[in-house]
C-alpha cells in the first residue's frame, strides 16, 4: 500500500468543485465589480452595517453572481454577496468567544441588483475601502483587487474536522488496516513524510475545503459543526496578510447556501 493508494481513495470519497481565485491589483472597478476591497455596492433601501462601535463595516469581498454566471447549484444564481470586517482594532472583527455572531463583520446578500446606483452616491454616504478607513495594520490589506475565478477538483485535506475519521474507515475498509483517529496523521507520515503535501489547499476559493494555520474550530466546538461547507477563503499572499501569515475562512450551513440565507455564519482566521 502506498500513499498514492491512500490519496486515490480519499479522492474517489470527497473530491467536490472549487472555485480558486485569482486576483489582479486595478484601481478604476466598478461597486459592482467582484472584488477584494474597493468601494461596495449598496441599496440604500436597507440599513449600511456597523461594528459595534457604530463604525461602518469595510467591504472585504465582493462576489456578482450576475456577472459570474457559475454553472453549480450550491451558489446563487443571480445577486451579489458581501464580505465586509470591522477595521478598528488587529483582530478583523472578528468574536473568538462567538465566532458566528455578526457583530463587528457581516455577510450580506442582494438578491436584486439595481445598477442605476453610481458609485459617488455610496461614497457620500460615509463609506470608505481599508485605505481610506485604517491604518494598514488594522486591515489585511489596503489595495483594490479584481477577482476571477477557476474551477478545479479539490480533495478533502488534513485539516478538515472530518478528515481523520473518514481515513480510518478508508484503511480499513479498502485496505484492511486499523489505526486509531487520533494516529492517522503519524501512520500516513510513516508512508510519505511529506504526505500533506498532497492535500495542500491553501489559497484564495470559493467553496471547496479549508485550511488552517492552527486547527479547525469546529472540530473544538461541536456548535459550530452545523457549519460544514466552505464559502470563502482568502489567504496570505504577497499583498494580503492576515496577521502573521494566516488565513480567514467563512462557513455555512449546506442548506443555508442552498436557500440563499446568509444569516448564519462561521467567521475565522489564524495565524502561526
Amino acid at each position: 500500500m502506498t500513499i498514492e493508494e491512500i490519496y486515490e481513495a480519499i479522492k474517489n470519497e470527497t473530491c467536490i468543485k472549487s472555485y480558486k481565485i485569482k486576483k489582479e491589483k486595478m484601481d478604476n472597478l466598478s461597486i459592482y465589480d467582484s472584488k477584494f476591497g474597493g468601494i461596495p455596492y449598496w441599496d440604500f433601501s436597507k440599513e449600511f452595517p456597523t461594528d459595534s462601535k457604530g463604525e461602518k463595516l469595510n467591504l472585504l469581498a465582493q462576489i456578482n453572481f450576475d456577472k459570474e454566471r457559475f454553472n453549480d447549484d450550491r451558489l446563487p444564481q443571480k445577486g451579489i454577496l458581501q464580505f465586509y470586517i470591522s477595521s478598528n482594532d488587529d483582530i478583523y472583527g472578528m468574536n473568538f468567544d462567538e465566532q458566528d455572531k455578526q457583530t463587528d463583520w457581516r455577510v450580506v446578500y442582494h438578491e436584486n441588483v439595481n445598477y442605476n446606483i453610481t458609485e459617488e452616491e455610496i461614497k457620500n454616504n460615509g463609506i470608505k475601502t481599508f485605505k481610506e478607513a485604517t491604518p494598514e495594520y488594522y486591515a489585511p490589506f489596503n489595495d483594490t483587487y479584481k477577482i476571477n475565478f477557476k474551477m478545479i477538483d479539490e480533495v478533502m485535506n488534513c485539516y478538515d474536522e472530518n478528515f481523520n475519521s473518514i481515513v480510518v474507515r478508508i484503511l480499513k475498509d479498502k485496505f484492511n488496516v486499523i489505526v486509531e483517529e487520533n494516529k492517522v496523521n503519524d501512520y500516513l507520515e510513516q508512508i510519505d513524510e511529506k504526505y500533506y503535501e498532497r492535500f495542500e489547499t491553501w489559497g484564495h476559493k470559493l467553496l471547496g475545503y479549508p485550511a488552517f494555520t492552527q486547527s479547525d474550530p469546529r472540530y473544538y466546538n461541536k456548535e459550530y459543526s452545523k457549519y460544514n461547507t466552505l464559502l470563502l477563503q482568502i489567504d496570505t499572499d504577497e499583498n494580503i496578510m492576515w496577521g502573521d501569515s494566516g488565513v480567514a475562512n467563512f462557513f455555512i450551513d449546506k442548506e443555508d447556501l442552498e436557500n440563499n440565507n446568509f444569516n448564519n455564519i462561521l467567521y475565522n482566521w489564524d495565524c502561526c
